[in-house]
């Protein structure tokens, strides 16, 4: 078992409940956040903590996945980041968000919900779609309301691949629309932007595909913004086919590489 499979069985601590001052915690009166401070103003201490930042949504069981993208950090700066995450590079970053949410239980469970809803998730992987559910407890998976990643499809891509056997192709198929499912099951998810990039020597294969890869797409209906980038400039085929998907349409204004 591979280190993202064993991930799946990791155990994960849960948030409090809403009553947990019942609960045998420490109520920390000895901390003058918690006794000066009403709440309102210690989640305006969290949201500047935790908040406004484009974090990369990354498993690993060597390395804490708690590093900001390098790309600049503050949401709003770019639609869509490009920066690839990889966690095996001991790169020293100087903003790490876990210190802050493990001070204390009282002090996790008043903000772990402000690192899922008020920061941008990217994705360095896609196939991270497909267990995202089980990766991360309900709470925070519904509590992510802005998602932002690339999908790159290679010359060997295999849903692209023609030649197929019926049955491989029916199980890419498979996989490929559990990627957008799991996304539409994502219920506090208000702002979503995709990307496809793609060389040259792709185009006919992508357009001959479109319509069986964009399909599962209608299902997203969540979101208020959902921007869905094109791999090319000059308008494809099925235009009346993309005019009905839930999403505002762009294409690249060149090829991103190839």
């Amino acid at each position: 078992m591979d280190n993202y499979e064993s991930l799946r069985q990791r155990a994960i601590m849960l948030p409090l409940p809403p009553n947990y001052e019942s609960l045998q915690t420490s109520p920390q009166s000895q901390c003058p956040i918690f006794v000066s401070l009403p709440p309102e103003i210690r989640r305006l201490i969290w949201i500047k903590c935790l908040g406004g930042l484009r974090v990369p949504l990354s498993f690993s069981d060597q390395y804490r996945c708690d590093r900001l993208c390098s790309h600049g950090g503050l949401a709003g700066s770019s639609p869509l980041c490009n920066q690839t995450y990889r966690p095996k590079v001991k790169k020293r970053i100087e903003h790490r968000l876990l210190p802050v949410l493990l001070t204390c239980q009282r002090v996790y469970s008043e903000a772990i919900g402000i690192l899922y809803s008020c920061n941008v998730f990217g994705l360095p992987d896609t196939k991270y779609l497909l267990d995202l559910p089980k990766l991360l407890i309900p709470p925070h998976f519904n509590a992510i309301r802005s998602l932002n990643f690339t999908l790159r499809l290679q010359k060997k891509c295999p849903i692209l691949i023609e030649a197929l056997s019926k049955h491989d192709r029916d199980q890419l198929r498979i996989s490929w629309a559990s990627r957008w499912t799991n996304i539409a099951l994502m219920e506090g998810l208000c702002e979503l932007h995709v990307q496809i990039t793609a060389p040259n020597d792709v185009r006919a294969a992508w357009i001959r595909e479109q319509i069986s890869l964009l399909e599962p797409l209608k299902a997203i209906t969540r979101p208020k913004v959902f921007v869905f980038t094109l791999p090319y400039l000059d308008p494809a085929e099925n235009e009346s086919f993309l005019q009905e998907l839930p999403c505002q349409i762009r294409r690249a204004r060149k090829t991103i590489y190839g």
